[in-house]
């Protein structure tokens, strides 16, 4: 057989599988049923997605990163000296002296026992 476009290879693909569709329906394999529909889905979306996700353009001229600038964000270098240091946590009675308060050093650490330090004053994370 010979192939004169996508068009015909498309159509060839797609009248095999419903042809194995009949042989698995009247076989009663419903795990053989649901993988030709899932290919024959594949093999019209094979088709149809790329020109759709590429609006016609060529794909070479798609899959170029443009120029861009760096944004003022992250050319500030006073940000590379940003920190990660541990917060203590709150105390559940406020009104106990600062002596009897337990310790922030336990082993017990979540992620909301850290902060930025950074030369505008501490950011909770």
């Amino acid at each position: 057989m010979m192939f004169t476009n996508t068009g015909d290879l498309l159509q060839e693909c797609v009248a095999t599988y419903e042809r194995a569709y009949t042989y698995f329906r009247s076989v009663g394999d419903d795990r053989g049923i649901s993988r030709t529909v899932a290919r024959i889905a594949e093999a019209y979306l094979a088709r149809v997605f790329a020109p759709v996700a590429l609006l016609g353009l060529p794909y070479e001229e798609v899959a170029r990163l443009p120029f861009f600038r760096v944004s003022a964000l992250a050319a500030d270098k006073s940000l590379e000296k940003l920190v990660l240091a541990p917060v203590p946590a709150p105390d559940p009675d406020p009104t106990r002296p600062p002596s009897d308060r337990p310790s922030s050093t336990g082993s017990h650490k979540t992620p909301t026992d850290f902060c930025i330090l950074s030369s505008c004053g501490r950011v909770a994370v």
